[in-house]
C-alpha cells in the first residue's frame, strides 16, 4: 500500500453540481431556485427566526431580568511564551508596544498576560490582568510586573476576601448561638410560671395535712371520752343477765304448774 494507491471508500464523495449549465442537467436556468420572489434572489430569504408571519418565540418568550453582557470587559490575551520568543532580555513589554508588534490587534479592554511556555528572559511587563503562573514565571527569571491600578484594587479586594470569609463565618456562628439561646429563653419563660403555680398547690397540701394532724388532735380526747361509757354499758350488760335468767326460769315454772 502506498499514498498514490489510497483513494475514499465508495460512495462517500459525489460530482459537484453544476447550475444554469443547461436545461439537461436539471439545474439550468433558474439554477432549482424557481421564479421571481424573495428566495430566487442572491442573498435573499427570510430571517432563521421567521414563523411564516406567526409570532415569533422569541417575542412569546417573557423577558426578565437583567443582563450584564453590555458591561463585560474584554481582554487581549498574550502568553509568556510569546513574549519569548519575539522580545529580547530586559526588555519592556506593555499593550502599546505588542500593537506594534503586531501581536495585539482590534478593540480590547485590556492586556491580560498568562503563564503558558516556559521564560528565561527578563521581562518588565505592565498589564491589566495577569494570572497567578504567569507572574510565578516572570519574577523567577528575574523580571517584574506591575498592574493597573483597577487590577491593584481587585488584589486588595481578593486579600480582603479571605479576612472578610473568616469574618462571616464567625458572624454566622454567633447567630446560630444567638438563635438557640432565643428558643431557649422562651421555654425558661414557661417554665417559670409553671413553677410558680406549683408552690401555691404545694402550700396548699402543706395546710391541709396540718389541718388533717389538727383533727386527729381533736379526735384523740373525743376517743378518750368514749372508752368510760363503753365500759359502763358492758357494766348494764352484765347486770341485765341475771334478772333475763330469772324471768326464764319463772316462765318454765309456770309452765309446770298448767
Amino acid at each position: 500500500m502506498r499514498l498514490h494507491d489510497l483513494k475514499p471508500s465508495q460512495g462517500s464523495t459525489h460530482r459537484r453540481k453544476r447550475r444554469g449549465c443547461g436545461e439537461s442537467s436539471g439545474l439550468g436556468k433558474t439554477s432549482g431556485r424557481g421564479h421571481k420572489g424573495q428566495k430566487s434572489r442572491s442573498g435573499g430569504g427570510p430571517r432563521s427566526t421567521f414563523e411564516g408571519g406567526q409570532m415569533p418565540l422569541y417575542r412569546r418568550l417573557p423577558k426578565r431580568g437583567f443582563n450584564n453582557k453590555q458591561f463585560k470587559d474584554y481582554y487581549a490575551v498574550v502568553n509568556v511564551a510569546t513574549l519569548e520568543a519575539l522580545f529580547e532580555d530586559g526588555a519592556q513589554i506593555d499593550e502599546s508596544i505588542l500593537r506594534n508588534a503586531g501581536v495585539v490587534k482590534g478593540r480590547y479592554d485590556g492586556l491580560k498576560i498568562l503563564g503558558t511556555g516556559t521564560v528565561k528572559k527578563k521581562f518588565n511587563v505592565t498589564a491589566d490582568k495577569i494570572s497567578a503562573s504567569a507572574r510565578i514565571k516572570l519574577e523567577e527569571a528575574g523580571g517584574s510586573v506591575s498592574l493597573s491600578k483597577g487590577d491593584l484594587k481587585e488584589e486588595k479586594s481578593s486579600g480582603k476576601t479571605k479576612e472578610t470569609k473568616k469574618k462571616v463565618a464567625k458572624k454566622a456562628v454567633k447567630k446560630a448561638v444567638k438563635k438557640a439561646t432565643k428558643k431557649v429563653e422562651p421555654v425558661a419563660e414557661e417554665t417559670e410560671p409553671a413553677a410558680e403555680e406549683t408552690e401555691p398547690a404545694a402550700e396548699e397540701t402543706e395546710h391541709a395535712a396540718e389541718e388533717t394532724e389538727h383533727a386527729a388532735e381533736e379526735t384523740e380526747p373525743v376517743a378518750e371520752e368514749t372508752e368510760p361509757a363503753a365500759e359502763e354499758t358492758e357494766h348494764a350488760v352484765e347486770e341485765t343477765e341475771p334478772a333475763a335468767e330469772e324471768t326464764e326460769e319463772n316462765k318454765d315454772r309456770g309452765a309446770s304448774s298448767e
